[in-house]
């Protein structure tokens, strides 16, 4: 009775929160990349470079607008963890933004406290969440799931355990599972990633 979006891009997010339908709600994105281009940002026009910026309905309104039941989601509500690969002014949009943006680096307890921070943070906001993760939020060394992939990323471990985290927390209504690319994926690691990660989410 849990519904868990397989989807090929994070534009899925749209159709989702859509279908979620509760207010207020929160979202915790994982992701390497921002997803907060816009159309004056974009460096390549990359539309699934913009699919957190539209759920938070910094751009596309008139688009947006055409889909049933969608609200955008204040940027106030919104926890984006594990970004790595922004364009310039994608990352000056987001760190101008009320969204909160926890970046990996250093070691792995140092950034598990700050998470732990603003999820209490974002838990005096909101009680019910979407939780969507990019799959190319895991470190390439673990996992190669796209040709987007970036290193410097989230050990799977750590994934599990932030969703953990988040469950203690949070009420999620829905959650995603996004971008993994089968060409991409030796030996099926991606695959038992994308697995165990759809089992925290339902633990």
């Amino acid at each position: 009775m849990f519904p868990i979006v397989l989807a090929g891009n994070c534009n899925s997010c749209l159709g989702t929160l859509a279908g979620i339908g509760q207010d207020p709600l929160g979202i915790v994105w994982f992701d390497a990349h921002g997803d907060f281009n816009t159309p004056e940002t974009t460096l390549s026009g990359f539309f699934d470079g913009m699919g957190l910026a539209m759920a938070a309905g910094r751009c596309w309104r008139p688009l947006l607008g055409t889909i049933p039941g969608f609200s955008p989601v204040p940027e106030a509500n919104v926890l984006h963890l594990g970004a790595r690969d922004l364009d310039p002014e994608e990352e000056r949009l987001l760190r101008q933004s009320e969204i909160k943006l926890v970046m990996p680096g250093g070691v792995e307890s140092s950034f598990r406290q700050v998470v732990d921070t603003a999820l209490n943070q974002l838990r005096d906001k909101v009680a019910k969440i979407y939780l969507h993760v990019d799959i190319d939020v895991l470190d390439t060394g673990e996992a190669l799931p796209n040709q987007l992939a970036v290193p410097g990323g989230l050990s799977v471990e750590l994934v599990e355990e932030l969703i953990g985290m988040i469950r203690e927390r949070f009420e999620i209504y829905a959650g995603a599972i996004t971008s993994f690319d089968p060409d991409y994926d030796k030996d099926d690691k991606v695959l038992d990633a994308g697995i165990r990660i759809a089992k925290a989410f339902a633990a």
